[in-house]
């Protein structure tokens, strides 16, 4: 699928209410199975190579890191957000980086949405 036709669709889905089946306040594990479902649409991303949730934070990795990489990234933090009404944090890795967490060593960069809005 086209990268304008992904980010599109996520774009439409948060300004017309995003998934509401995922709301909720609970666990941390709920919590996680929720966006790793919601995530799904990043593999659909060709510069994409995998995507990870651990908790309420979600670690991108780029084959090859896309002009609108940030724009990906900050779609994926407000569309977490949304499908699970706490916070959300997403890095944005190189694909040879999986299993990175925080404090590995360098990243692209990170979006973090709260309240519907990234911070």
């Amino acid at each position: 699928m086209d990268r304008k036709v992904v980010l599109l669709v996520v774009a439409c889905s948060l300004a017309v209410g995003g998934c509401k089946q995922g709301k909720t306040g609970g666990s941390s594990a709920s919590r996680q199975s929720i966006l790793h479902r919601e995530m799904a649409y990043l593999e659909e991303l060709p510069e994409v190579a995998w995507y990870e949730v651990q908790g309420n934070n979600v670690y991108v990795g780029f084959k090859t890191l896309p002009a609108d990489w940030k724009t990906v990234i900050n779609g994926a933090a407000l569309h977490g957000n949304k499908a699970i009404d706490f916070g959300c944090h997403v890095w944005a890795v190189h694909a040879d980086k999986r299993g990175w967490r925080p404090g590995d060593g360098p990243f692209y960069g990170e979006s973090t949405a709260r309240y519907g809005r990234l911070e």
